[in-house]
């Protein structure tokens, strides 16, 4: 049997209610071994690390998605760089550009650039988000 990662699930996202980490054993049953969550806000990280370190499979890519990237800050980029070191962190992200959603292209930027300094500093892979940015992404 081919065993299957799921490298993108937002099992935190606020429109499942809070029901999401219980579609995993339904995702297990069809072959989906392993999970990687991609954070997007600030203040979902540390629920992201105790839900994983409590399951087997499920790993992170703790960022800050650009809808949000007016949290960046020097105590977002702290808490990053300690996730980072985690042993189920696997990646950084979602992060990225998106030219729908405030907050302003120079702040998305800014964000973009911390973490992949961040992501560069700890040997990981980042999590692109791109959305009417690719060009400026790129």
């Amino acid at each position: 049997m081919v065993s299957l990662i799921d490298t993108h699930i937002h099992l935190d996202a606020p429109e499942l209610a809070g029901e999401g980490f219980e579609l995993l054993s339904a995702a297990r049953q069809e072959g989906i071994q392993k999970f990687v969550i991609p954070g997007v806000r600030v203040a979902g990280w540390g629920a992201m690390v105790k839900y994983a370190e409590n399951n087997s499979g499920v790993y992170l890519a703790p960022g800050l998605h650009p809808a949000y990237a007016d949290q960046w800050n020097d105590v977002a980029a702290s808490q990053l760089e300690i996730l980072a070191r985690e042993p189920k962190v696997v990646a950084i992200g979602e992060i990225g550009l998106d030219g729908v959603v405030a907050p302003s292209r120079k702040l998305q930027e800014i964000a973009l650039r911390g973490q992949l300094q961040i992501a560069l500093n700890a040997g990981l892979p980042v999590l692109l988000h791109a959305r009417e940015a690719t060009g400026a992404l790129l």
